[in-house]
């Protein structure tokens, strides 16, 4: 019975050696990550750690949004009144620097849905759009979003740097042209025209270099 128990504890031992040798060899930038979301749906969190793909955290919702908006309107005067901010919890818990981009897409993209990806850095005087002023160069135009948002090439745009070790707050600012998808709205229960609409989130994470991204 000895000689079997010496020699179980041997091939444990060699098991052990073996696993440790495994993950010893494996490639520095292999890529894990994931995303938790709480019963509340307060707090979403990407968590990602050196890559050799891109990591991705997606998130989906179904938000009311209230109507009277128009983006290009310099006229505007409701807009910070019916913005609808999400925000994602992100950290870096790797080893190398990272970018982190984000990309909404939804069945009504075509109907009036807009977004504006930014952080609290870039916040002016407390409001959404002061700030999608300044981040647009005063170009309130669909094209400046689309440019802020995934750039020309539709692969870059605005992007957050995390060093390893580093968190950060992202915040994705979403509304609804009314003037676009106004037979949607609705007035019930409300004081406000509403819709609801079902939204996706992507943030992809990638290496810190030009052209990483691919949408």
């Amino acid at each position: 019975m000895s000689k079997i128990k010496k020699v179980i504890a041997l091939v444990m031992v060699l098991m052990l050696v073996m696993c440790g040798s495994y993950f010893t060899l494996m490639s520095p930038t292999t890529a894990w990550s994931y995303q938790s979301q709480n019963i509340s749906g307060t707090q979403n969190t990407f968590v990602f750690a050196d890559f050799d793909v891109n990591s991705e955290y997606a998130l989906s919702d179904t938000i009311k949004f209230k109507g009277a908006t128009a983006f290009e309107d310099e006229n505007e005067t409701l807009f910070d009144s019916v913005v609808e901010i999400t925000e994602v919890e992100i950290k870096n818990e790797g080893g190398m620097p990272a970018r982190v981009y984000a990309t909404v897409k939804n069945e009504y993209e075509t109907k009036g849905l807009r977004y504006f990806y930014f952080t609290d850095d870039l916040m002016v005087d407390d409001s959404v759009r002061a700030t999608m002023l300044k981040a647009l160069n005063g170009e309130m135009t669909e094209q400046a979003l689309n440019n802020h948002n995934i750039g020309e090439d539709g692969n870059s745009g605005y992007y957050v740097s995390l060093n390893p070790g580093e968190s950060k707050v992202v915040k994705v600012a979403l509304w609804v042209e009314y003037d676009e998808s106004i037979d949607d709205f609705t007035f019930a229960d409300s004081a406000w025209a509403t819709v609801d609409y079902k939204i996706n989130i992507t943030m992809t994470a990638t290496q810190d270099i030009d052209g990483a991204l691919v949408r």
